[in-house]
């Protein structure tokens, strides 16, 4: 055997091991996020509902924001004294779509490189912590 062909066979076997791994990895990550999708749905649906209790809960805006929950995959966020409205959405494809606050806004579920933590990303990228996500969707629908 000439050193080109081993070199060839040796690259072929390398790729071959490579695809594997990256297969793996894309399994292993859809199952993750199979899994705990609901699960960060839930503390995003939860930071929102202790925001607006806390909103709800100064003297100067009682009763100001109420949720509504009827489906299992969709929050309305209403601010009561304009009727204004924000609907959070979780999607079947791992995302979060944030509409109501003039532009639709997206927050993509994606496992964190390395490890089976599941994290909000922004379109370009930036993780987002879902108390900040909270935050932002609670004040740009009361326009502050």
């Amino acid at each position: 055997m000439s050193d080109w062909s081993k070199d060839t066979a040796r690259k072929f076997a390398n790729k071959g091991k490579a695809k594997q791994i990256q297969n793996a990895k894309v399994l292993h990550d859809e199952e993750v996020l199979r899994l705990k999708s609901p699960i960060m749905w839930e503390i995003l649906t939860t930071q929102i509902d202790s925001r607006c209790q806390e909103i709800n809960g100064e003297p100067e805006t009682p009763d100001l924001l109420s949720l509504d929950r009827t489906q299992s995959t969709v929050l309305d966020v209403v601010q009561t004294d304009t009727g204004a409205k924000v609907s959070l959405t979780l999607l079947p494809f791992y995302a979060v779509s944030v509409k109501g606050l003039g532009k639709s806004l997206d927050f993509e579920l994606r496992v964190i490189n390395g490890t089976s933590d599941v994290a909000f990303f922004t379109p370009n990228g930036k993780q987002v912590p879902p108390d900040e996500i909270a935050t932002l969707i609670i004040q740009k629908l009361l326009g502050v």
